[in-house]
């Protein structure tokens, strides 16, 4: 009976066999904008862990790739029909700024004529 008891307090904490790896742990962090917490797992690595982490490995992936699939296709689709999200959205103006740039020099120095000075 103790050993049931033990072995029950022992598995919440196992997260049912999946240990997430260094790598995955990192870029959880910096995903989170921990960024002392992700220097500490970096240190913490291995050479081989981090030669791990360039290449992408150990490194599970948000969407998988059938989900990944079905949102490219809801994308294309929503794109064709020109349903697009963005849309409504109007398109921010940009305008160009009252005065002060190198163009309007002359004017300036047209405007202002040194006037006499008399001493």
């Amino acid at each position: 009976m103790a050993l049931v008891v033990g072995l029950m307090a022992a598995l919440p904490g196992c997260s049912h066999g999946q240990k997430s790896t260094p790598q995955q742990q990192y870029l959880e962090s910096l995903k989170r904008g921990n960024a002392a917490q992700a220097s500490q797992l970096w240190l913490k690595m291995t050479p081989d862990d981090r030669m791990k982490f360039e290449r992408g490995q150990g490194i599970q992936p948000a969407m998988s790739p059938k989900e990944m699939q079905q949102e490219v296709m809801r994308r294309a689709a929503e794109e064709a029909s020109g349903q697009d999200g963005d849309a409504g959205a109007e398109a921010p103006t940009v305008t160009a700024p009252a005065g002060g740039a190198l163009g309007d020099l002359p004017q300036y120095l047209n405007d202002s004529a040194p006037s006499a000075v008399s001493p």
